[in-house]
């Protein structure tokens, strides 16, 4: 009856819910892992550009 169908459609929005949740979660982690790789390269980069910048200023 029409309350079955209620009650179908309420399981079916939650198990959607459920869906999208596990995607943003899914997301969040995926964008802490590409920040977290930038921020190494980021901190390679300056090291090196850290360490030829005192080589260059040695020599003068």
């Amino acid at each position: 009856g029409e309350a079955w169908d209620l009650l179908e459609a309420q399981k079916l929005m939650a198990a959607d819910g459920q869906k999208f949740n596990m995607a943003y979660v899914a997301l969040q982690n995926e964008m802490q892992k590409e920040s977290r790789e930038h921020n190494a390269i980021s901190n390679i980069m300056k090291v090196r550009h850290d360490s030829a910048k005192a080589a260059i200023n040695n020599i003068r």
